[in-house]
């Protein structure tokens, strides 16, 4: 099997790109969230990086690879193979989808550890430092909602699981029912 995420990521393989996960209704209240802390906190991004967001991101890390090991192990139960029929991508959009929430959140962690060594700070132009801040908030709202994506989708696969086995298992009753009528 050849690893695909980057066509997945851009392209799609099958459907839509997996970009496009990102662009919906919700992306409104990330833009407003980051218009927001970016005119409403006055302390230097430095500070801000050192005081609140890098321990923030560390939790989101936490959080989001603790899932995943969970998503990991669910991903692998036969009756989650099901699951994978009824999407166009199969298995590769639930990996991928879970691997992004993972780059989301690196992205803005380095981003913010970045600002914490004062890596913005050395431009004259405050024009670009405020754009720069704004970055970095929209990312981190984006973050913090797909940490919480990696939970959501655990759950729902778990929650799928226990349908299918107990559809299974349905079926497996009514199966020796009927074999016993013969």
């Amino acid at each position: 099997m050849q690893w695909r995420y980057w066509t997945w990521l851009f392209k799609g393989l099958n459907g839509r790109p997996g970009i496009f996960k990102f662009i919906d209704v919700w992306l409104l209240l990330h833009l407003a969230v980051a218009t927001g802390l970016t005119y409403w906190i006055s302390i230097p991004l430095a500070e801000v990086a050192r005081t609140m967001m890098l321990p923030l991101a560390g939790i989101f890390i936490g959080l989001s690879f603790a899932w995943a090991g969970n998503a990991q192990a669910l991903l692998q139960s036969d009756e989650i193979e099901k699951l994978f029929e009824q999407h166009k991508d199969g298995i590769e959009n639930y990996i991928y989808t879970f691997q992004t929430a993972i780059l989301t959140i690196l992205i803005s962690l380095v981003g913010w550890g970045l600002a914490g060594l004062k890596a913005f700070d050395a431009t004259s132009l405050s024009c670009i430092v405020f754009y720069v801040e704004w970055v970095l908030y929209l990312i981190s709202s984006i973050a913090f909602r797909e940490c919480w994506h990696v939970i959501l989708g655990s759950q729902l696969l778990i929650l799928n699981r226990h349908k299918i086995k107990q559809s299974n298992s349905s079926a497996d009753t009514e199966q020796k029912s009927g074999d016993g009528m013969e």
